[in-house]
């Protein structure tokens, strides 16, 4: 809300909201000449849905124009139309909300089923083109990260064993992460800014690394915290280790001009050796001035200048404020080499950061100006000096928990609306979400074999069964426990570090579930009668989809 004495001493003019003709007219234009332009009167209607369900449930406006824009470039990165229309609206809009319940409501409300898509990951390769093999003689194939159908160019090549090894940390995946996965690549193809938001232990951070692992590129990882702030960006100022080569022949000449001079040539030559700057240590800077003092003052005026030059040069290179040098932060190196960056934990960070770099956030020409170095610290993607250059190859990526952001370090609507944003379900947010995190733990380390599948099922409705009783009864858990997507990790541990079937189960039960409940024995035999239940057909096929 604007203050009252800004309005008082201002013209306010409101202005109303589009028309869905005027929608229309906007869309008409930028959907101009596409090969989807079909499409444009469908998106209309759903984003127009979205606004109208924001509206009636109270929520924070979420939708802007820019939208028109994500859908555009995701839809041209999409070029055989593989995920569908609707699935790339789900993509876009619904889970653009931050819980759960709302992205299942909004889904609802589009008309669409949130199950209906099963993306798979998988590598491809295709035959290089003539014109871009060098070496004709030679068959060379080009590999392809795919999700769900939809292909990345590799550029470092991922031999057969490591490609396996990567497919397998997929079996865990979640449908919400498999989605977020193709939204990443989405994004990655479009070259806009993308935003994983979700709860924490919903798998934001490994998610956008084994992602990343899998295309071949290299991530930097910056963890936040309460103390971040813009020198995330900007780097820090550190002592150097040693002189520069500048500085070493500068020193050099002078040393040389003293040497000349027989009168004088003792003060270097007594102290340190000309040739072999990696020898010069400050102590033997420090014993040449004391040198100097020693000789005769009819000496020391006769070459007065020179002694001068001397004495200013040393004490200038044994001064500390002529060491310390402005090192580049991780972010700006990433930048310019053209690696990848993620932000993890955005909401952690002091708000100037995100004001920051909200200059990145143009898709055409991005640019970042870190005033703060010095004037010439303007980095654009076309500028002159490769130093200050963006490269083609660099994308930024935050992981973001909104819901348990403090209200200052939210990211504002504008923030969020420049760039694309996907919201993740906690891993253990149904029996299926369950049973493929710990299918998928189960195959990738070979245990159970061909009954993987079953125990994963069965696990994953135990784990459904505790987290529902602790939530109606959370006061008869230790410490108001709750049972989350980390539980299932523990299950896995407690499962593979025993050999005894039955020594599995019980155990698994009772670590990582009845030991945190008041009747302990009582949640164990809940527990184990509910394993001993058969899953349904229905979460066995799904799980068998993996």
């Amino acid at each position: 809300m604007l203050p009252e004495a800004i309005k008082l001493n201002s013209i306010l003019c409101n202005v109303p909201d589009y028309s869905k003709k005027e929608y229309e007219i906007i869309a008409d234009k930028m959907f101009e000449g596409k090969k989807f332009y079909n499409e444009k009167k469908y998106y209309v209607n759903d984003f127009i849905k979205m606004l109208n369900f924001t509206n009636q449930n109270q929520l924070k406006e979420l939708f802007s124009l820019n939208d028109f824009r994500k859908f555009i470039l995701f839809r041209e990165n999409d070029e055989n139309n593989i995920l569908g229309y609707k699935n790339l609206v789900k993509l876009l809009l619904a889970h653009k909300f931050s819980s759960t319940i709302n992205i299942e409501k909004a889904t609802e409300y589009l008309g669409y089923n949130k199950e209906e898509f099963w993306p798979i990951f998988n590598y491809d390769f295709e035959d290089i083109e003539e014109e871009e093999n060098e070496d004709e003689d030679e068959d060379i194939e080009q590999l392809y990260f795919c999700v769900g159908g939809i292909k990345y160019k590799v550029k470092e090549y991922i031999f057969e064993e490591a490609r396996k090894e990567i497919e397998k940390k997929f079996l865990s995946f979640t449908l919400s992460q498999r989605e977020a996965a193709i939204f990443l690549l989405l994004a990655v193809k479009a070259n806009i800014i993308c935003i994983i938001n979700g709860q924490s232990g919903s798998g934001k951070g490994y998610l956008i690394r084994t992602f990343a692992e899998a295309c071949g590129e290299k991530l930097v990882n910056i963890d936040l915290n309460n103390d971040s702030g813009i020198s995330v960006i900007t780097g820090q100022i550190i002592p150097k280790s040693e002189l520069s080569e500048e500085e070493i022949d500068e020193l050099k000449d002078l040393f040389n001009k003293v040497i000349e001079i027989p009168e004088l040539s003792d003060i270097i030559n007594e102290n340190l050796e000309v040739d072999y700057p990696n020898t010069w240590k400050p102590d033997k800077f420090r014993k040449i001035l004391a040198t100097i003092k020693t000789y005769p003052k009819e000496i020391l005026d006769k070459y007065e200048d020179l002694i001068l030059e001397l004495k200013n040069k040393i004490s200038s290179e044994l001064s500390f404020i002529k060491h310390l040098i402005n090192q580049d932060s991780p972010f700006i190196k990433a930048m310019i080499e053209g690696s990848w960056v993620n932000l993890d934990g955005i909401e952690k960070a002091q708000p100037e950061l995100a004001e920051r770099i909200l200059s990145l956030c143009d898709p055409i020409n991005p640019y970042l100006n870190l005033f703060e170095k010095g004037s010439n610290y303007y980095y654009s993607r076309n500028a002159e000096n490769p130093n200050f250059r963006i490269h083609e190859n660099f994308r930024l990526f935050m992981t973001y928990n909104s819901q348990d952001a403090d209200p200052a370090k939210k990211l504002g609507e504008g923030f969020l609306n420049k760039n694309v944003v996907f919201s993740l379900f906690e891993n253990d947010e149904s029996n299926i979400s369950s049973g493929l995190v710990l299918s998928g733990l189960f195959k990738q380390n070979g245990l159970f074999g061909k009954n993987a599948t079953e125990m994963a099922a069965r696990f994953a409705n135990v784990h459904q069964y505790a987290k529902a009783k602790c939530k109606n009864e959370i006061d008869n858990f230790a410490g108001k426990k709750q049972f989350s997507g980390r539980t299932l990790n523990f299950v896995f541990n407690s499962l593979y570090n025993r050999t005894d079937f039955k020594e599995q189960v019980i155990s698994a039960i009772e670590d990582c579930y009845a030991a945190s409940y008041k009747n302990q024995n009582q949640l164990k035999e809940e527990l184990l009668s509910k394993f001993c239940e058969n899953p349904s057909i229905e979460l066995k096929n799904n799980l068998n989809k993996n």
